[in-house]
């Protein structure tokens, strides 16, 4: 058990047991829990006198690196909620989100201090260096409680603009309770963090190892676009816990494969972030069989805490081409329930409904939006009766296990990114010459999905050379506004876009076109 009421006073109990054993590494840098408690206990101290106490959230603006964890300890320290914003995010969207979350400051390492207009935001810098060189010894940790926020994530939405997804302390916490005994736990594992800040998934990785005392290597991005050199990562850190997108592991296994070993302390693989067909896995398990490292699937959303199911994947499942998302962890419920919100039996296909302490507070700033996803529903344990309506489609077989049967709407995944299409197309759309736009996901090299934009001009008779300047400026636009995973990497032309027979955009019908073709 975690017995503490916060992230942070977890953290320090991990830190006072063990205070010189590494905590953080990355690239050629390492800190310990000591020094990694005594620094954000510094930077705490910081914000506490010069925020005042109804400022809940402070915006993270940060590298993937050592200091990212300082701030964000030193927010939780400080009795705040982080709102990660990831420095590669074109500055729009940087702005957009310190606007909607109301943020008036914002925690930046001194290599990463955006160009923000300084009357709407504070910017409190800071670096390792700095903080290392204070002679102060105050190591505050304010008092919360498990109702207290951890964190607020932006995620992809479907109105055109992302939206926050805010997360309790204790939502967090009992995720770590809930899965430890399955997956052993313990100071002496070394966790990888391969994901942006704004990804959930990094919440698993990042206290998965600080919860526990255990190490966490911070992967930077070049080494994780290699597999090759993740592959080296692992092996000279000695990982001992991999979790990974299954598209990042396609590539991952490939290097492994080819290499002929992997490191004999690697003992989890956990897949995360978008479906897996356990036939992808057949190289890997070909030729390192399913013992070890385990392989488990884990299906989650950000707006239940990261993960929700768990699956053991076995060799004899080779041959399936489900995707096998397995059973809820112990304190969740999963309702699979048809348009009238009424119960599926089992092999019919419902809309996952999860309910439980994992479930979020909700939409920062949209009751509208939480009272229409967040909702009562019948059929939970007792006293489980708020469930999230998730849009995903599941069957549940006989024996208990669920299946993942797609989506209900548009929403598409990109590298584990959930992206709602017309947070695309809406800037996109923007253009005076452009009628309509539609994005859709298409398989791609290496067993790659990307996001292709169809585009409808404004009729006129147009030269090769203005259509692909326009082509050019749509390009543009998306690096202005949207992040790199958003962005479309091919725009093809239509003379008209297809349509339901309702009216609406069929995106099927474009998915069928062959590539490049202009129609």
């Amino acid at each position: 058990m975690i017995a503490a009421r916060s992230l942070a006073e977890a953290f320090e109990r991990c830190a006072a047991r063990r205070p010189e054993a590494i905590a953080v590494h990355y690239g050629d840098q390492d800190i310990t829990y000591g020094e990694l408690s005594r620094s954000s206990g510094i930077l705490a101290r910081r914000i506490e006198t010069i925020l005042p106490p109804s400022q809940e959230l402070v915006g993270l603006y940060a590298e993937r690196g050592i200091e990212l964890i300082i701030g964000m300890l030193a927010i939780l320290k400080a009795g705040r909620a982080y709102v990660p914003i990831d420095p590669a995010y074109p500055m729009d969207r940087v702005r957009f989100v310190i606007r909607h979350s109301g943020v008036t400051s914002l925690l930046a390492t001194c290599t990463a201090v955006p160009s923000l207009d300084r009357s709407q935001v504070q910017v409190v810098s800071f670096s390792r260096d700095e903080l290392a060189a204070v002679s102060s010894q105050a190591n505050p940790c304010s008092v919360q409680t498990g109702t207290d926020l951890a964190y607020v994530i932006y995620t992809s939405g479907s109105t055109g603009s992302p939206k926050g997804v805010m997360v309790e302390q204790r939502s967090v916490l009992r995720l770590f309770e809930q899965t430890a005994p399955l997956y052993r736990f313990g100071h002496d594992d070394v966790w990888t963090m391969l994901h942006s800040p704004g990804f959930d998934f990094s919440v698993w990785e990042i206290w998965g190892a600080l919860l526990f005392g255990a190490r966490l290597v911070i992967v930077p991005p070049t080494v994780g676009r290699s597999p090759l050199e993740l592959v080296k990562l692992v092996e000279q850190r000695r990982v001992t816990v991999v979790n990974i997108t299954p598209t990042a592991f396609r590539q991952f296994s490939r290097a492994c494969v080819d290499r002929g070993r992997i490191t004999s302390g690697l003992r989890l693989i956990i897949f995360g972030g978008e479906a897996l067909t356990n036939g992808s896995l057949k190289p890997w398990i070909d030729t390192f069989g399913d013992q070890s490292p385990e392989l488990f699937n884990m299906y989650g959303i950000t707006e239940t805490t990261v993960h929700v199911t768990y699956h053991r994947v076995r060799e004899a499942e080779l041959t399936s081409t489900d995707s096998i998302i397995g059973v809820p962890i112990a304190d969740l419920d999963v309702l699979l329930l048809d348009d009238d919100g009424c119960p599926v039996p089992p092999g019919v296909t419902g809309c996952m409904h999860v309910g439980g302490p994992g479930v979020a507070r909700g939409y920062l700033g949209d009751p509208e939006l939480t009272a229409a996803r967040f909702v009562t529903r019948r059929g939970g344990r007792p006293g489980c009766s708020r469930f999230y309506d998730s849009g995903d489609l599941a069957v549940r077989r006989h024996d208990g296990t669920l299946v993942y049967r797609g989506r209900k709407d548009d929403q598409l995944k990109i590298r584990g990114f959930r992206i709602e299409p017309r947070e695309v197309e809406q800037p996109l759309e923007a253009h005076p010459d452009v009628v309509s736009v539609t994005v859709v996901a298409e398989d791609a090299a290496q067993n790659l999905t990307e996001l292709v934009a169809y585009v409808e001009l404004t009729p006129s008779d147009r030269s090769t050379s203005e259509t692909t300047v326009i082509l050019l400026a749509l390009a543009a636009i998306a690096r202005r506004g949207l992040p790199e995973f958003m962005r479309p990497t091919d725009y093809r032309l239509v003379r008209a876009l297809p349509t339901t027979a309702n009216g609406k955009r069929n995106r099927r019908a474009l998915a069928c076109f062959e590539h490049g073709r202009y129609i």
